[in-house]
């Protein structure tokens, strides 16, 4: 008489984590954002440790920190597409300089010294008369 097979022991399913930490999407670093949940005051706050840029959203009792942070880069594409005066400098020019047209010239002062001492000028010329 043979031996009945058993059965084998049904796998258990690995639960994915969701991550606490993430990159910044300012200074481009690894793993340097922390997202932090205070459910007593329903705060959510998002702060990378190297630039030190932050967000702080509302959250409910659902949402996990993944949520916080995607919610922060929504918010910096949003601020980037509408308003203009956070995007780049474009380049205007045909010789690849960036253009700078509205700004006023730069005046240079190289007679500072000079302008300067012009009250105390004792030169020996003027006693020879």
């Amino acid at each position: 008489m043979g031996k009945r097979k058993s059965r084998k022991a049904p796998q258990k399913k690995i639960a994915q984590k969701v991550p606490k930490v993430f990159d910044c999407p300012f200074c481009n670093h690894e793993k340097s954002v922390e997202c932090k949940l205070d459910h007593k005051l329903a705060l959510g706050v998002v702060r990378c440790r190297v630039c030190a840029a932050d967000y702080q959203t509302r959250i409910t009792y659902l949402m996990e920190p993944v949520d916080v942070y995607a919610d922060w880069i929504d918010e910096c594409d949003k601020i980037n597409k509408t308003d203009p005066d956070v995007s780049a400098v474009q380049d205007d020019d045909d010789d690849g300089e960036q253009g700078y047209d509205d700004a006023p010239p730069v005046q240079r002062r190289d007679n500072y010294r000079a302008s300067a001492h012009d009250d105390d000028d004792d030169d020996e010329d003027d006693d020879d008369e």
